[in-house]
This record gives C-alpha cells, sequence and structure tokens, in this order.
C-alpha cells in the first residue's frame, strides 16, 4: 500500500461497481470491485449481503480483519484442545510442559491479532481516509462496523 500512497503504483482509474457487458478473458482495472462478506456485522445463520467495494485500501482491510480473526479462532480452538489441565494432578511434568508450549502458541497467537486489529484501527483505515479526502471523486458508500476505528480498537485489546 506504500506504493499505492507516494503514487509509485496507480490503477488507471478507480475501480467500478458496474461489472463489463463484454467478453471477462480481458480484465479491465477500471472494473475491479472487491466483494466481502462481514463477520461481525453479519445476520443470523450467516446470511450477510456481500458487500461490494470499489477500494484497494478496503480489499486490504477485510484481508487484514480476516487474517486477524483466523489467528482469534485458532488460538480458541487450541486453548480448548487443552482442556482443564492445570487442574489435573495426575499428569506428568513433560505433559505439562507440553500443553504450557501450546498455551504459549495460543498467547502468541492472540497477540499477532491483537497487532492486527491495531494496525487496521491506526493505519490502515487512516490511511483510506486519507486517500478518499485527496480524491473527492472517490465516493465513499460506508462501511461495515467491522471496519470502524473503534472497534478494531476494542478487537485489539
Amino acid at each position: 500500500m506504500g506504493c499505492v500512497a507516494q503514487g509509485e503504483l496507480r490503477l488507471t482509474s478507480e475501480p467500478s461497481i458496474q461489472a463489463p457487458s463484454h467478453d471477462f478473458s480481458e480484465i479491465d482495472s477500471s472494473f475491479l470491485v472487491f466483494s466481502w462478506r462481514t463477520t461481525l456485522s453479519a445476520n443470523l445463520f450467516n446470511t450477510s449481503p456481500r458487500l461490494s467495494i470499489p477500494s484497494l485500501y478496503a480489499d486490504l482491510s477485510f484481508s487484514l480483519l480476516t487474517y486477524a480473526f483466523a489467528l482469534s479462532n485458532l488460538a480458541r480452538s487450541v486453548v480448548a484442545s487443552l482442556g482443564t489441565y492445570e487442574r489435573e494432578r495426575g499428569i506428568s511434568d513433560i505433559e505439562r510442559k507440553a500443553k504450557d508450549e501450546k498455551l504459549n502458541f495460543s498467547v502468541t497467537l492472540l497477540c499477532r491479532a491483537s497487532g492486527l486489529f491495531s494496525q487496521i484501527s491506526e493505519r490502515v483505515l487512516l490511511d483510506w481516509d486519507k486517500h478518499h479526502a485527496e480524491n473527492s471523486t472517490v465516493a465513499d458508500a460506508g462501511r461495515p462496523p467491522d471496519l470502524s476505528r473503534e472497534v478494531n480498537a476494542a478487537l485489539a485489546k
């Protein structure tokens, strides 16, 4: 995104929501739209509609958000697989150390997820706002709550 922000890499035009009516064998960057489903603000039974947001910043934000949620979910599943080993008296020192290492791995995953949520909140969304302010031709269709600075700052904690 640094290359995009400095103008070293740019699209010929901002992505458009409208699909071309011609053959898809040639991809035109003016028809580039990123489609994602929200995670936190999804409706019951995962029936949330896909959001089509024409911005590289949107794609980066959703990609990092998805990665952070995946790390959090993996950490939770690792901790759940450990059970209540700290209360078991009959567990050997070798088994306890192995489970402690898995617990430390989960903490590392949560720290990585926290760093990603912080990065989204403190950097990516601010860069996105700055980009939209500089390019008045780009209409901001509004972001889902998943991509608000406040929500991501809270998730980082």
